[in-house]
């Protein structure tokens, strides 16, 4: 394959291939790339501080690798999730599913996908960037099977495009911020197996979630758990939602049915 060849590549799956050692710097030089999938492999380290380089890029998967220490702030500058020049491309209200007819049904273009972060079953240990809110455009938020500790941070309020949110088996500890019912259009939630303790917000969206979405917090009570919240349980103060500089939030809007994202 010849540099030329290279550069002009927009869509890199090398997933379940075995790669071993950390995610090559080469890889930095593939500016037209749009989607990134390394799941699967053996890759360990920490995500490169490139990846922000990569200006068209708005679908990263790394999951089930060996990736260790902290969730770097680079990936909250991806600039396709971040932007509004990005919001014509990426706006999930008007999302389309080109779909073929076959054994299987199948994208046929990435536009069919939506803004994806995604890095589930690795060794993450940090807690939760505040600054994953500039990814606006955001619609799917994967940190399922980590090492993750401290709070859900409330700037995660912010990502009022959000669908899908996967906290599934960390360390978490404190309470479910009550302004996560900001992103109405919050399908799929997981925070089970985790330290999360306090009321479970109990308007929006979260009154349509599965009783299995909070398992394994014993000190978390709500309407649809067993342990009901008492007259004492009373939930933190609430601060402002954390705002990114100069970046303005969309009102939420209705949209579609998850499944588009997978």
């Amino acid at each position: 394959m010849t540099l030329l060849m290279v550069l002009r590549i927009f869509r890199f799956f090398p997933y379940d291939c075995s790669l071993l050692g950390k995610i090559p710097l080469w890889m930095s030089k593939l500016a037209k790339l749009d989607m990134f999938i390394l799941s699967g492999n053996q890759l360990a380290g920490s995500t490169p501080a490139w990846i922000k380089n990569l200006k068209h890029l708005f679908y990263l998967d790394i999951s089930n690798n060996s990736h260790t220490g902290e969730i770097r702030t680079d990936l909250a500058d991806m600039q396709m999730l971040q932007s509004e020049k990005t919001k014509a491309s990426l706006d999930p209200r008007v999302f389309k599913l080109p779909v073929y007819k076959g054994l299987s049904l199948q994208y046929r273009i990435p536009i069919a996908f939506a803004g994806v972060l995604d890095l589930s079953s690795n060794k993450i240990a940090c807690q939760i960037l505040r600054e994953i809110a500039r990814l606006k455009f955001l619609c799917s938020l994967n940190l399922s099977f980590n090492d993750l500790t401290g709070h859900i941070p409330i700037s995660v309020c912010n990502l009022t495009n959000l669908q899908v949110l996967d906290f599934l088996n960390n360390n978490l500890t404190g309470a479910i911020p009550a302004a996560l019912n900001s992103p109405h259009f919050l399908s799929a939630f997981n925070s089970s197996n985790n330290d999360l303790e306090g009321p479970i917000p109990s308007r929006g969206q979260f009154n349509t979630f599965q009783n299995s979405s909070f398992d394994g917090n014993p000190k978390l009570c709500g309407s649809m758990l067993t342990h009901k919240c008492g007259p004492a349980s009373t939930r933190p103060p609430t601060k402002p939602l954390w705002q990114p500089n100069k970046l303005t939030t969309r009102p939420p809007s209705r949209l579609p049915s998850p499944h588009s994202l997978v």
